[in-house]
């Protein structure tokens, strides 16, 4: 409760799994159903990849997030705290899901993906 109000708060910090993604997407329906507004806190890397992540169902489970967040008829805020990279920006409720607010710390970054992720890529 934020002054007697209820909210609900999704944070994360660092890499989205299978797991914390579905568990995400189940809180934010039960705030929908609720009709209770939702706090985003992102410092987010992304989801989780790779061949053991992705037969463990971390495209499925992100997408049911990422739908939840879309289809969310609730008011939402969005506060990043740190970075906000990639799909996982979607997930936790980036600006391209038009929060009522969407504020960010003076040191938080907002990118395709992360600088040592780039370096990898490129490398």
């Amino acid at each position: 409760r934020i002054f007697g109000y209820p909210i609900g708060i999704v944070g994360n910090n660092g890499v989205l799994f299978s797991e914390s993604a579905k568990k995400g997407a189940h809180f934010i329906q039960l705030c929908c159903q609720r009709n209770i507004p939702l706090l985003f806190l992102q410092n987010i890397t992304g989801f989780m990849v790779g061949r053991e992540y992705e037969a463990e169902g971390i495209a499925k489970d992100g997408a049911k997030m990422v739908a939840a967040v879309a289809c969310a008829k609730v008011p939402k805020i969005t506060i990043i705290i740190g970075g906000s990279y990639g799909a996982g920006n979607y997930g936790m409720c980036g600006r391209a899901y038009s929060p009522r607010f969407l504020y960010l710390w003076p040191n938080a970054r907002i990118s395709v993906m992360g600088g040592e992720q780039a370096a990898n890529v490129l490398a």
